[in-house]
């Protein structure tokens, strides 16, 4: 039983877009802190930019979840 022949560069490409798929599926479904604090200051520039009241309650949900899970903890925002 013989193989097609399939050059080097084609098979390093294959590994290294396999290696890149599980890194990006991994990262997207470990909830690691560090993204969860980039996504609260993404949410908070936002808010700080429109002041919904939805959004800064939304926010403070998030704030308080991260909060209980991760450290250091984020202050919690006003929406008075």
């Amino acid at each position: 039983m013989t193989f097609p022949s399939v050059s080097v560069r084609h098979a390093v490409l294959l590994v290294a877009v396999l290696v890149a798929s599980v890194a990006v599926i991994l990262a997207l479904s470990v909830d690691s802190c560090g993204l969860s604090h980039m996504e609260i200051l993404r949410g908070l520039d936002t808010y700080h930019g429109t002041l919904d009241p939805e959004l800064c309650l939304d926010l403070l949900d998030d704030i308080y979840r991260f909060n209980d899970m991760c450290s250091p903890s984020v202050e919690i925002i006003d929406c008075g």
